[in-house]
């Protein structure tokens, strides 16, 4: 079903305002990428299909295709049970994890069937993105949780490093984080081989705490920029880390580190959450962010397609879209 979060908005999504933004796509939303990371880092639960000009929605145990051009929807496919998660597109495929036995997933396209990718002692697997031809999972293993390579071929994992609680990727390289510690590894994200780069937040830069961060898709830069929830001996908030700059971190937007939620890039803006206000940061002007729009109750993700925005109230399985160009809401329920 489609309707407004707050009851006033036109299911439509634009009403009569001609589409600006609505159907611009950036370049590093290509076939090289299943999803972007600030998505599948919050669960995944929307991604699109460059061919098709179409974005899909997971809620409940449907999974809903949104065509940008008609602004219509329909039911692409739907689970036995649970909900597909952390949706990833390759080819011909959408690849996800089913929230109710952790399994590995893949819809084809072209039969319109479901197969289970990975053997039952494969079970377990919490992350998936793929990006270019490296799919990369986070699975329960002896040890804990760990970073691995899925094998689309022979259906394996090869195992990398034990412990590790976030990945992003940028340029060919992962920026890991294990439970609990504050210096960053930089490594080459298909081999692993070649040289390791490792950011010391906490004995170089007087961090205490990394409530979340994020890699941003920039081609003007030579080293990644990161976009980081810290707290530091001189503030906390939203900050963006130059990594190898002599200046390193700007600050975006002061406040309590905690307050902070849902960091996500479209390739020209940030957007976040502070306390219950989500904000749009231009990265060429960070100073000029402005509000979005004050939510009622909270939310516990922060989706975006290109400039589309998709949101979720905590607890509740309805997500919500903000049209580009309008700010118009519309609802897609189970």
């Amino acid at each position: 079903g489609n309707g407004d979060d707050n009851g006033n908005g036109d299911d439509n999504g634009n009403g009569n305002d001609e589409p600006l933004l609505a159907d611009e796509w950036h370049w590093f939303y290509g076939m090289s990428n299943g999803n972007t990371s600030g998505n599948v880092h919050q669960g995944g639960h929307v991604s699109f299909n460059l061919n098709d000009n179409q974005h899909y929605i997971s809620v409940g145990n449907k999974v809903y295709a949104f065509d940008v051009a008609q602004e219509s929807t329909t039911v692409l496919f739907s689970v036995p049970s649970g909900q597909a998660t952390y949706l990833n597109m390759a080819g011909d495929y959408l690849y996800y994890i089913n929230d109710d036995t952790d399994g590995l997933y893949r819809y084809d396209f072209t039969d319109q069937t479901i197969t289970k990718r990975l053997e039952d002692m494969h079970e377990g697997i919490y992350f998936l993105h793929r990006v270019q031809t490296r799919y990369h999972i986070i699975y329960q293993g002896d040890l804990g949780l760990y970073w691995g390579h899925y094998r689309p071929n022979d259906h394996g994992i090869l195992s990398r490093i034990a412990n590790v609680v976030k990945l992003d990727e940028y340029g060919g390289r992962v920026y890991l984080l294990s439970e609990g510690s504050l210096t960053m590894q930089m490594r080459d994200g298909g081999t692993g081989a070649g040289s390791s780069t490792w950011a010391k937040f906490e004995d170089d830069f007087d961090v205490s705490i990394i409530h979340d961060y994020l890699v941003l898709n920039l081609t003007d830069y030579l080293y990644a920029n990161i976009a980081m929830f810290v707290d530091k001996a001189d503030g906390s908030g939203l900050f963006i880390y130059h990594h190898q700059q002599d200046e390193p971190f700007t600050l975006i937007h002061g406040g309590s580190v905690h307050a902070f939620k849902h960091l996500n890039f479209d390739g020209t803006h940030l957007y976040y959450v502070y306390q219950q206000t989500l904000y749009k940061v231009p990265l060429d002007d960070p100073s000029n962010k402005a509000v979005i729009t004050v939510f009622t109750e909270p939310v516990d993700a922060l989706y975006v397609v290109n400039h589309w925005l998709y949101y979720r109230h905590t607890g509740a399985s309805t997500i919500y879209q903000i049209h580009p160009d309008s700010n118009q809401i519309r609802s897609f329920e189970p």
